[in-house]
């Protein structure tokens, strides 16, 4: 009888245990310094095997794959479609409790003065935005994570596992330069009204942006 209920017991856990197994895993957030191989800073293309200011309003311009939308929200932290959290800045979480799941979302820059929030989350229905820091990234390998599969820094361009392809401005050719295929993307917009430039590519390993255009 004894023996009978040990195994019981174990055949209860099994199921939670295969559960915890697969919790998926998430993109840390800035792992990744400046490389160190001259190697990783070559101005070739490679290829890899995978395939003014915002405040409370939203862009008039923004490209479809720069559209996000709400999967989870909590009282201080939002989870995007692709899995990545963002951390809301305490004095912005009341702004976000009439938010629904699937509400679109957009990311920008941010450009308040003296904020330790490097980025906007702007709802595209009820036009508030909020000031969050990215806390975790996307999904390792999810459906919607998005990696670098080709870039040529000596051109300024790269190429992102959903076959886009994006030239970066040239101010931000320093940033850019210690990007790496592989490293996990984020497509937001630039919120600094940049005609030429409307999009930023946020680089969750590097935990930095850089403007863009897609072409």
């Amino acid at each position: 009888m004894k023996a009978l209920k040990t195994f019981a017991l174990i055949s209860l856990a099994v199921p939670f245990l295969l559960l915890a197994e697969e919790e998926p895993s998430h993109i840390p957030v800035g792992t990744r310094g400046k490389p160190k191989a001259e190697s990783d800073q070559k101005a070739v293309m490679q290829s890899s095997s995978r395939s003014a200011g915002f405040f409370d309003t939203a862009p008039r311009v923004y490209s479809s794959s720069s559209l996000h939308w709400l999967y989870k929200a909590e009282y201080d932290t939002l989870e995007l479609e692709d899995g990545s959290i963002w951390k809301v800045a305490p004095r912005d979480q009341y702004r976000f409790s009439s938010w629904l799941l699937d509400d679109a979302i957009l990311i920008a820059q941010n450009d308040r003065w003296f904020s330790r929030y490097k980025y906007r989350i702007i709802n595209r229905h009820t036009r508030v935005s909020i000031e969050a820091n990215l806390s975790l990234g996307p999904i390792v390998n999810g459906k919607f994570t998005r990696y670098i599969s080709a870039i040529d820094q000596g051109r300024g361009e790269l190429i992102l596992s959903d076959n886009t392809g994006w030239e970066v401005a040239e101010a931000d050719a320093e940033i850019f330069r210690d990007w790496i295929l592989n490293d996990a993307i984020l497509i937001g917009v630039n919120g600094f009204g940049s005609s030429r430039y409307e999009n930023i590519l946020i680089n969750v390993n590097m935990n930095n942006y850089v403007r863009v255009r897609q072409y």
